[in-house]
Parts: structure tokens; sequence; C-alpha cells
């Protein structure tokens, strides 16, 4: 919720700059601010400014670290007949060379 105290040491700033370091709408900073996701305090009486510390304490929070996919395992299948024929085939027309 929003912190009424002064917060003069601490740099703050507009909803429209939090929504560009958060890549979000400037509707969705306003809930987050509403939900206490987000710290921010009044600046008269229709201005709100985010705090920088809690912009970066969100990020951390909601970090998504990525991890490697899993390297696919190929499943060893025979050839079936119709391939093993259409493979005899096709080294007898030359296109194909002839296995040693």
């Amino acid at each position: 919720m929003l912190d009424e105290t002064f917060h003069c040491l601490e740099r703050s700033v507009r909803v429209s700059t939090a929504a560009e370091l958060l890549d979000a709408d400037e509707w969705h900073i306003r809930k987050l601010l509403k939900d206490g996701e987000l710290q921010g305090h009044r600046l008269g009486k229709r201005g709100v400014r985010i705090l920088v510390s809690s912009i970066e304490d969100y990020r951390n929070r909601n970090r998504i670290v990525p991890t490697a996919p899993a390297p696919r395992q190929r499943k060893q299948v025979p050839p079936s007949k119709e391939h093993l024929e259409a493979i005899a085939t096709l080294q007898e027309w030359g296109i194909l060379p002839r296995s040693r």
C-alpha cells in the first residue's frame, strides 16, 4: 500500500518510469502498489512515486532463473523391413552409396 511517510532520502520514480523499468503497463504498476508488492508514496493530491528500492526488490523476488533443458534422448528404433528395402533399392539405382 502507499506509505504516507516522506521518503526524502530514498530515490523514487513516476509510475510511468516504473512501468518502463518492469516492462509492464501503468495499471499493473498501480495494482502492484495497491497489493503491497511495490512501495511508494503520494506526491500532492494525485501524484504517486514508486521507490526504486522496491522495484529492485520486486525484480529479485520474481526473478526467473532459466534452466538448461534436459538433452533429448533419441530412442533407437530398428529400421523396418520397408525401410531396408527402400535403402537397398536406392543403392541399386546408384542414389545411395553401397554400405561396406
